[in-house]
């Protein structure tokens, strides 16, 4: 799980789904487009959650992990969809080949 940081707000996301969603937010930058955006996320006292935001170029995103990820919640469908919507938009320069690989063969931590 980690503590992420986003336009003066603060919340817990699954290892995985901050993977994807930094990796989303590269592509979507290296694109030049903002994108809405539903994260799942976990509550302080362990609800799940979401968060409706807008990725575009200027995003400025930081994940601190707070723990080993053991009792994240399950992110499947996030980093599937997430994966999806940032194939639409490489164009496979500009980006590095480690971002390229884990979006195009969606391998993100479990």
């Amino acid at each position: 799980m980690h503590r992420v940081s986003y336009a003066g707000e603060k919340f817990l996301v699954a290892d995985a789904a901050i993977v994807a969603l930094l990796d989303f937010a590269i592509v979507i930058a290296d694109a030049g487009q903002a994108q809405p955006i539903v994260i799942p996320t976990v509550t302080d006292d362990g609800r799940p959650s979401l968060v409706r935001s807008t990725i575009g170029p200027a995003s400025q995103i930081v994940a601190v992990p707070i723990d080993d990820g053991a009792n994240d919640p399950d992110v499947d469908d996030f980093v599937e969809e997430i994966s999806d919507r940032a194939k639409r938009y490489m164009r496979g320069r500009g980006i590095p080949e480690e971002i390229t690989d884990r979006v195009l063969h969606e391998d993100y931590p479990e």
